[in-house]
Parts: C-alpha cells; structure tokens; sequence
C-alpha cells in the first residue's frame, strides 16, 4: 500500500507512475510525496518504500528524450534542444543517506535497531538511456524493470543479500513490520 502525502506536489504522470508501484509485494509499505528535514536542509521524497530488508528511496522522472551521463550531470536531448541536470543519481544517494542517519537519530530507539536506506531512480516516461556512468548503472531503472523486483530473484539481485543485516533483521523487526506508531509525515509542501 502507498499513501500519498501531498499530490498536489507532484506531476500527475509522476503520481500514475508511483500508482503502478502498489503493485509491488502487498507485505511492503510505501509513503510519498512528502519533504523531510535535518540539518542540511529539504529532501523532497517522491517515495519511500519499506520492504522486507530494508527502505528504498525512490525518486521518479517523467522524462522523454535521450539521456547521457558522466555521473555528475544528466544531459537531456529532445529533439534539438539539449537540457543540463545535476544526476539524480548524485542526490539521492546523498538523501538516502542522510534519510538513514536521520533515522538512526530519531528512530532507532523505538524501532530497536536502524535500517539501511537505499537508493533508485525510476524513468517512468519515454527517455531512453544512452549511457549511464558505471556507478549508475544498478540504480537507474525503466518503471517496467523495477516493477521485477517483485520477484525474489529480481530484488535480491537488484539489493543484494547481506548476511551480517539479515542476522540483525531475524533478531529484530522488518523494515515493513508493523511498528509501535505509524510514521506521520507533513501533508503539504
């Protein structure tokens, strides 16, 4: 199930897209749509899912075009227009671990433990990848492709097994157990 926070901030493309993304595992949870802050500022969140092993940000981009990255920037052409992006790449990792340690911060003692946050961009539109840069390359997926990491092979491949967090994780509660509170995020930007 996903609950959407703020829609009204959001692309209705980009709100479609996240639809489709309740049709991953029914046991998982996901929040969107909602900002959080720390000390460095606002991360906007198009959404946060909580799976079996862990959070996965997801940031998604409705976008068209031809793509290329040199891992720092995402150059955009359309036609004969040509659109320069800081790599979304760059800043969700950058917020997936800044989302972590705020949680680490503020939640751990509730939920008895923290939980790794990870990262993904999903392409929920027509652009089509024509190079990514090699550190990219296991984040950034077509929509059609992430929906597979509803398959156990898939995700495992996608966020791979870690032996040493999945003794913490048998020990403790999943990310998407039911908690003690439910996780309140501000409605509205």
């Amino acid at each position: 199930k996903i609950v959407l926070h703020s829609p009204t901030g959001m692309k209705k493309t980009e709100i479609k897209a996240i639809n489709s993304l309740s049709k991953l595992r029914d046991s998982w949870k996901g929040y969107g749509s909602f900002l959080v802050q720390d000390r460095q500022g606002s991360m906007e969140i198009d959404l946060l899912i909580f799976s079996h092993s862990r959070i996965i940000l997801v940031e998604v981009k409705e976008w068209a075009g031809e793509i290329f990255s040199d891992g720092k920037r995402w150059i955009q052409n359309i036609g004969n227009k040509t659109y320069y992006h800081n790599a979304p790449t760059h800043t969700k990792r950058e917020h997936a671990l800044r989302l972590q340690n705020l949680l680490k911060q503020e939640l751990e003692h509730r939920w008895g433990m923290f939980y790794i946050v990870e990262y993904a961009i999903v392409l929920s539109g027509t652009a089509k990848i024509a190079h990514l840069a090699p550190q990219e390359k296991n984040v950034v997926f077509t929509l059609d492709e992430f929906l597979k990491i509803n398959g156990r092979d898939e995700y495992e491949q996608t966020f791979p097994f870690r032996p040493e967090y999945e003794k913490l994780l048998k020990r403790n509660k999943r990310p998407n157990d039911p908690m003690p509170f439910s996780p309140s995020f501000p409605s509205g930007y």
